[in-house]
């Protein structure tokens, strides 16, 4: 229900900007679950990109990405365009 209803508002996003490049999320924001949990985006990134076919930017996947570019190391286990794309040639 949570990725079905997050969706759905990229999607409306969406359908009044469809040649956007990607999604940014305002700051790191977290999505409460029905086991009463909270979930940040980097939990959810590949299927909502997967579903809106655009890259996500939320506060703690450029986050992540900027520690991880900072270092020079490839995330495990990160998901996302983003991260993915400091994965190594």
């Amino acid at each position: 229900m949570l990725m079905h209803s997050v969706a759905q508002s990229m999607e409306r996003v969406l359908s009044a900007a469809p040649e956007v490049d990607a999604i940014l999320l305002v700051g790191m924001p977290s999505w409460e679950t029905t086991e009463e949990t909270t979930i940040r985006t980097h939990a959810i990134v590949d299927n909502l990109e997967t579903k809106t076919n655009k890259t996500i930017i939320s506060g703690d996947i450029a986050l992540f990405w900027a520690i991880f570019h900072t270092l020079g190391i490839t995330p495990n286990g990160m998901e996302g365009e983003l991260l993915h794309s400091l994965e190594s040639p």
